[in-house]
């Protein structure tokens, strides 16, 4: 298993991009490349942020909380920070997999079609259970 030190970096996209599997290998200014077409937002527990057999245009990296992934209605994973789902350049047409619900409150680093347009509004979500349907245009930076 190989283990990298990670340094602790002032922009935070930066620092989530470093500490995930598929970034983690990038230096510092290719990250800083990456960050801006990545927009950070929050979910509360019990969102479901990708439905299975529904369309899905968006690249989601968990930075903190846990989402559960469920396929076919029986559960398949737990996912924890650093981790990611979503679309991927390979996927992009396809229907979502698996169904994505968040078990704690998370902060995600999302991108989509539109995402590096959109600013300045929250992902839109449901504390109740309901899909987070939420164009890609509504999706952008929490104001910090």
């Amino acid at each position: 298993m190989r283990f990298r030190i990670h340094r602790q970096w002032e922009d935070g996209k930066v620092e989530a991009l470093a500490r995930s599997r598929e970034f983690g290998w990038m230096d510092y200014r290719a990250l800083q490349l990456i960050s801006p077409y990545l927009a950070e937002t929050t979910s509360a527990a019990g969102v479901t942020l990708i439905v299975e057999g529904q369309p899905n245009h968006h690249f989601f990296l968990l930075i903190s909380g846990v989402v559960e992934a469920t396929q076919g209605g029986g559960h398949k994973r737990f996912l924890r920070a650093g981790e990611s789902f979503g679309a991927t350049p390979l996927t992009t047409g396809d229907t979502a997999p698996e169904t994505i619900r968040c078990v704690t409150a998370v902060r995600l680093l999302v991108a989509g079609n539109e995402q590096s347009r959109a600013q300045g509004h929250r992902m839109a979500g449901h504390a109740n259970g309901q899909p987070a349907r939420a164009a890609a245009s509504t999706m952008a930076p929490n104001p910090v």
